[in-house]
């Protein structure tokens, strides 16, 4: 069982230019792609079993209200010459928070719980160069089935003025990604990475309003759905 460290940043494109809107998206949303452990071409053992778990915190897409999500995941990890892959599923739960809709406002609430599951895989091309695998060319993939009242709030609140939402709740984010890792040059088993994800979310992930004659919310982008992120990870 491997151990597994990440640090990440995402760079997200979301751009919304009405600050009296109230924005809602599915609770992964550009969230749901993570690092997947993967045996280095050095590794006497080729093939992993990998459990893990994280809490990710942060605000909704309109920058104002709190998110708290719990994951746990279980994957499968295959090297083998110069190509890998890694494979599993995971689960999520957790709350999202308001803060931006006022108490006289129709459509406050306080608390939706979440939750949700999902399957996950990747696979690179790698070349070793000395204590070093160079993964430079990848892809990778997540689908994720969300669950909860959060989710039924974003359907309920299309009918509401001022809200845009979008009401999904299956998710698909799929993108390339490049990696370098090493491992220590005294101990075969102390390993450091750097990965690089670009993506998209697929699908129509228009933000709705049944009340707007337009019927979607314009916001002053047109890459709204594609995503950048990166990190640096140890595995020992």
């Amino acid at each position: 069982m491997k151990r597994i460290i990440t640090t990440s940043l995402c760079i997200i494109s979301l751009l919304f230019c009405a600050c009296n809107d109230h924005i809602y998206a599915p609770a992964l949303y550009k969230s749901d792609i993570a690092y997947q452990y993967k045996p280095m071409s050095s590794d006497s053992v080729k093939n992993a079993n990998y459990v893990s778990g994280a809490i990710s915190i942060g605000s909704g897409v309109n920058q104002q209200d709190n998110v708290l999500i719990g994951h746990a995941s279980f994957s499968r990890a295959n090297t083998f010459q110069n190509f890998n892959v890694a494979y599993g599923g995971y689960g999520f739960f957790g709350n999202y928070q308001n803060t931006s809709i006022p108490n006289y406002q129709p459509g406050y609430f306080t608390n939706k719980y979440l939750s949700g599951i999902g399957i996950r895989g990747s696979a690179n091309v790698y070349t070793p160069s000395g204590r070093t695998d160079l993964r430079l060319l990848g892809i990778e993939a997540s689908y994720s089935k969300e669950f909860g009242a959060y989710a039924g709030f974003r359907e309920y609140a299309q009918s509401l003025p001022g809200f845009y939402t979008n009401a999904n709740t299956g998710l698909l984010t799929v993108g390339l990604t490049s990696e370098i890792i090493w491992h220590n040059q005294r101990d075969l088993n102390t390993q450091y990475g750097y990965r690089l994800f670009i993506g998209s979310v697929f699908g129509n992930q228009n933000l709705y309003n049944s009340n707007d004659p337009n019927g979607f919310y314009n916001t002053t982008t047109d890459n709204r759905d594609y995503c950048i992120s990166g990190a640096f990870f140890l595995q020992s």
